[in-house]
């Protein structure tokens, strides 16, 4: 019984997923632990669609990229921030407002930053103190949390 579970569970793993890793079935509705792993989001489906068009679009979109990472709504930061990092290097000019975005109150949002510094790269080279205080869990963001 126990040698078949790892055996089911990536069956499963892999009827859940589809190509690209596009979900081919409504998992809200599976028990726990397999909708555990899935990332739930509050982003509607233009949100998304929208991130990923600018992401696409390249470096003319950053400005309105970095402007959006102080948006009310965290669901947008964290999408522009995914946005980014999908360009990569192209996105240089976004690392100081990706280094503000590192203190972000939601967690989120603070992993999406430090991700997109990763993928910029070389240019992101100003990020690595506050990057470093993030690792040691000494920066303000993380000082707040309760």
């Amino acid at each position: 019984m126990r040698a078949s579970f790892p055996v089911i569970f990536a069956f499963s793993t892999l009827a859940i997923a589809g190509c690209n890793s596009e979900p081919t079935m409504d998992t809200s509705k599976l028990g726990q632990p397999v909708n555990v792993v899935l990332q739930p989001t509050s982003a509607d489906s233009s949100q998304l669609a929208a991130a990923d068009a600018l992401g696409r679009i390249g470096q003319s979109a950053v400005p309105a990229l970095s402007d959006s990472l102080t948006d009310p709504d965290p669901m947008v930061r964290l999408q522009s921030c995914r946005a980014l990092a999908y360009m990569g290097a192209q996105a240089k000019d976004a690392v100081p407002a990706l280094i503000r975005a590192l203190n972000d109150s939601e967690q989120a949002v603070r992993e999406g930053a430090a991700a997109a510094l990763g993928q910029i790269g070389q240019p992101a080279g100003p990020a690595v103190p506050e990057l470093m205080q993030m690792l040691r869990g000494n920066s303000s963001a993380v000082k707040s949390q309760p």
